[in-house]
């Protein structure tokens, strides 16, 4: 607390006194059955799905938190982890990354593969800015950033971050591997990557010819130039796939299950190193193929008239055949089909009208069927997404719904101002959204916001018109003076039912703000045509509010002694982007 010395006589039972915020009643709830998804991933033993519009959700193991951010060790059924992601990936160890629609890094799950080294990560934590794609291997990490520098960390033992000065530790510190690069796919202990010429480079691990240079060895010392004119690759334990700009797929590597070529064929040949039988240099396998997919023991492509084809292990009817023999052979499973993403054990496809299919092991419910029985055939997988509705919400404008139920969701709008939404806010009604956002911002009661950051001279002030505890904390964190502040002993005014303006909203809204520790001094001066209409003491906030895109005018004037309606200052909260503000 700021000037702790001057409260040291005020007791813990007079702080208790000042009640923390009541908490909301139950929320209702609206069920949207969502089937239209953008984009999955299957992981190890885990499934994650995103909707059209972002959402992401995840279904299986939850070991270390790596699925949904939630202390469950299985997740059956899919749960809703993010907002805003247009991309994931998740691999072994308990380590799961994902790309917003900002192009923002964030992770989640075991540490082992960000920063602290086995302090596990229960929320998503930000990595970086300015990332176009992320690839994660068996112990390490390659990202490729919106300027196209590759940058990477974790295990180097076999070269897969292709330094081979190096050496062979675990650094979990970002460095710079190459410029110029736009794809790039990770193996368990070797990696691809595709240069802005669609050149196709391979390093790390070739004890299988996973980097297809045509012969076997430990590890590349380099990046080795495997093909020309590549569009796609993909990287699974220890075999390769590529598509070429004419569509034509290549493939190299272990095929000891016929993954990439039948492994009886001639292509095929023992490893002088593991023993098995593997291809160690490019084989065309189909053309008129759109994407491909890596299994571990197993190949999936798309070709472009939207059939999914399959070979190699379909020892958990990863291919939706219960006939579990080995395919050695591309033989078609599915029509109309836009994305495959496979593993070891299971499959999930986005077919063209956007529904999600899944098949295959169900263990811990990697494939989030409910339970953990797999399937042989393919099953639509939907999810619920459960949407928290403002009592009252009839009553809110159109354009203001949307952020009225997400601050509702969120626990920011207090009971005295659920409903009506078209009424200006009173003044303690501000100081209550306003208290409440930061409850939820800090995730912390009030009464320990209030201890910890209040200004200790205000504890000993109070105003003559109310004795509202939310008011009173909203003093002593700086947010409000009141319409004439305490001094000298003497008790301020705060006229609590006052209509409250524009010009108000945007000071105390800076104030609520600082309270964060956010330094709002340097906001530029706000370009409204009207400035000179608003109070001297109203201009930094103002100025702040402008700066931050928190609140605009209309038609190039603020209207500063405009009154500030509920259904505004509810969404106004909702929308400040915490992330902007604070430092990182």
């Amino acid at each position: 607390m700021k000037n702790l010395k001057k409260i040291t006589a005020l007791s813990l039972a007079a702080l208790l006194a000042c009640s923390p915020i009541a908490k909301l009643p139950k929320s209702i709830a609206s069920e949207t059955v969502v089937a239209a998804f953008s984009n999955v991933f299957a992981g190890p033993d885990n499934t994650f799905m995103i909707t059209e519009n972002h959402q992401l959700w995840g279904t299986g193991d939850n070991n270390a938190r790596k699925t949904a951010l939630t202390d469950a060790s299985s997740i059956t059924t899919p749960v809703k982890i993010s907002e805003g992601v247009s991309s994931i990936v998740s691999g072994y160890g308990g380590n799961t990354f994902f790309i917003k629609t900002d192009h923002t890094l964030w992770y989640y799950g075991s540490g082992s593969y960000w920063e602290n080294i086995g302090a596990a990560y229960r929320s998503p934590v930000k990595v970086m800015d300015h990332v176009k794609q992320v690839s994660i291997g068996d112990g390490h990490v390659l990202v490729v950033k919106t300027d196209n520098t590759l940058l990477g960390w974790g295990r180097n033992t076999e070269r897969q971050l292709g330094l081979a000065s190096y050496g062979s530790t675990w650094d979990n510190v970002p460095m710079k591997l190459m410029d110029d690069v736009i794809y790039v796919a990770t193996g368990n202990f070797y990696s691809f990557i595709i240069k802005s010429d669609n050149s196709l480079w391979g390093f790390g691990a070739n004890d299988n010819g996973q980097i297809g240079i045509g012969s076997f060895s430990n590890f590349t010392n380099a990046p080795v130039k495997i093909m020309d004119n590549i569009a796609m690759v993909s990287a699974s334990a220890s075999h390769t796939m590529a598509v070429d700009q004419n569509g034509n797929l290549y493939g190299w590597g272990l095929s000891n299950f016929s993954q990439v070529v039948n492994k009886d064929s001639s292509d095929a040949e023992r490893s002088t190193i593991t023993g098995l039988r593997c291809v160690t240099s490019p084989v065309k396998i189909l053309d008129d193929v759109r994407t491909v997919s890596t299994g571990g023991r197993h190949t999936m492509a798309i070709r472009n008239d939207s059939s999914l084809w399959a070979w190699g292990s379909n020892a958990h009817g990863q291919f939706a055949d219960s006939d579990i023999k080995e395919y050695t052979g591309p033989q078609k499973i599915l029509d109309n089909v836009k994305q495959v993403s496979s593993q070891s054990s299971h499959a999930a496809a986005i077919k063209t009208d956007g529904t999600l299919w899944v098949w295959g092991s169900n263990q811990d419910g990697a494939i989030g069927l409910g339970h953990s029985q797999g399937s042989y055939t393919p099953v639509q997988l939907r999810v619920v997404d459960v949407k928290a509705i403002a009592p009252g919400i009839e009553t809110a404008a159109e354009w203001a719904r949307g952020g009225i139920n997400s601050a509702f969701e969120r626990g920011i709008i207090s009971d005295g101002i659920q409903g009506n939404y078209a009424a200006v806010i009173t003044r303690a009604e501000f100081c209550r959204l306003a208290l409440r956002w930061l409850t939820y911002t800090l995730d912390k009661p009030l009464i320990s916001i209030e201890f910890e950051l209040g200004d200790g001279d205000r504890f000993f002030h109070t105003f003559s018109d109310t004795t509202d505890t939310d008011i009173i904390a909203a003093y002593r964190l700086g947010i409000t003076d009141g319409v004439a502040a305490p001094a000298s002993g003497s008790p301020g005014v705060f006229n609590p039912d006052g209509q409250f303006t524009r010009e108000q909203a945007a000071t105390m809204i800076m104030n609520t703000v600082k309270v964060l520790g956010v330094n709002t001094s340097h906001a530029p001066p706000a370009d409204f045509a009207d400035m000179d209409a608003a109070s001297s003491w109203a201009h930094p906030g103002i100025n702040f509010v402008r700066a931050y895109g928190i609140m605009n005018g209309s038609g190039g004037h603020f209207t500063p002694g405009g009154v500030f309606t509920r259904q505004e200052s509810i969404v106004t909260f909702n929308n400040i982007k915490t992330e902007i503000l604070l430092p990182q």
